[in-house]
């Protein structure tokens, strides 16, 4: 457990950890886990005039980074602390309630008024939206009555230690797949700035849609790991062989998790946590061996097959000693083997540096 606290992945079940040693497909989420989750606009779109204040109650209930991101731009565009009593009255949506993995839908006189992927809110087709989709933009739009009254285009960018991490996990012949919500020109564009294949890249999922690519690959006979980090991973989690979600994601996600990332370099702590499964595995064989040597040997000694070889019996209590701290050694050589590289990884170039746990994600993780 401390090597792994180390490299700043917390394992939850010894489960998790077996099945960490057996992955041969991961498959990460995009938005928050290899992308920072931090989204710039690039462009906006009112198409009808005073809407702002619509959007803004639409999305400042909801916590995705997308969502927050253009709470943020509407609120910038006008002071809600000037609108009237009877105005607000007037204004705010109803009945207002999110779907993870589309987006949010509300009321507002009678009318839907939904917010969220061009799927979702039936504009896929527009040409505006095709204009925005082809510039590799992740969209938000907002439609009323089923009219569309605002898109808006953003930009994600990668964790600096994506790219590495991809290029690490295919060296040890693991196939590395993206499953997203968004849509596919935008995770066509990051999938091309981290350098993975755009044939590994599944867009426009839906929850249910991961969960069943991952179940699809595992009828083929593949192990997959699933790293996410918001509610709507959870499926996914919840179906991969071993599930990984970041420290400072959902709290869903962590609960449907077998195992959680609360370093703060992403391909440190990921890297790692499939590395500790393989060397702990290879701890446990080699206890495992000593402790067939020694018992095959001790009943031999028994049973009297070496007549020449003899213990006087105040000695024979050492036996247990000589049993025991061979296993002990075994473990503690994990611990010295994985300090070891913990301090290279600090000081060398190959993980970069400043700090490696997120205490803050930590403690949220251990509530």
């Amino acid at each position: 457990m401390r090597a792994g606290l180390r490299e700043g992945v917390l394992f939850r079940s010894s489960e998790a950890l077996q099945a960490a040693n057996t992955v041969d497909v991961v498959a990460f989420d995009k938005t928050g886990t290899l992308s920072c989750g931090s989204f710039s606009l690039s462009r906006s779109e009112i198409l009808v005039e005073g809407v702002e204040d619509l959007i803004a109650d639409l999305t400042s209930s909801n916590g995705h980074p997308i969502s927050k991101a253009i709470l943020a731009h509407v609120t910038s565009l006008v002071s809600l602390s000037k609108r009237t009593s009877s105005t607000e009255a007037a204004a705010s949506p109803n009945g207002i309630i999110s779907l993870p993995g589309m987006g949010v839908k509300a009321t507002l006189s009678g009318y839907p008024l939904l917010g969220g992927s061009p799927r979702f809110t039936g504009v896929a087709n527009l040409p505006l939206i095709q204009e925005l989709t082809s510039l590799g933009l992740t969209l938000f739009t907002v439609t009323l009555g089923g009219e569309l009254v605002a898109a808006f285009g953003l930009a994600d960018v990668a964790r600096p230690e994506s790219a590495g991490l991809v290029a690490d996990l295919i060296a040890r012949g693991k196939r590395v797949v993206i499953l997203s919500g968004e849509n596919v020109g935008a995770v066509e564009r990051f999938a091309r700035s981290i350098e993975l294949p755009i044939e590994d890249v599944r867009a426009s999922c839906s929850p249910a849609d991961k969960a069943t690519f991952i179940a699809d690959l595992q009828k083929e006979g593949h192990r997959v790991a699933f790293v996410g980090d918001g509610t709507n991973d959870g499926p996914a989690l919840a179906q991969a062989n071993l599930s990984l979600s970041i420290g400072s994601g959902s709290e869903v996600a962590i609960a449907a998790s077998g195992a959680v990332i609360f370093g703060t370099n992403l391909r440190r702590s990921g890297v790692g946590a499939l590395d500790l499964a393989a060397h702990a595995r290879q701890h446990i064989i080699a206890s495992l061996a000593w402790c067939g040597i020694y018992f095959v040997f001790a009943i031999l000694l028994a049973s009297g097959a070496f007549v020449k070889f003899r213990i006087e019996p105040q000695w024979a209590g050492l036996g247990e000693l000589v049993s025991v701290l061979p296993v002990v050694a075994i473990g503690l050589g994990l611990d010295l083997r994985w300090k070891w590289r913990s301090k290279r990884a600090e000081v060398g170039s190959r993980w970069g540096r400043g700090r490696v746990v997120d205490s803050s994600a930590f403690f949220q993780v251990c509530r």
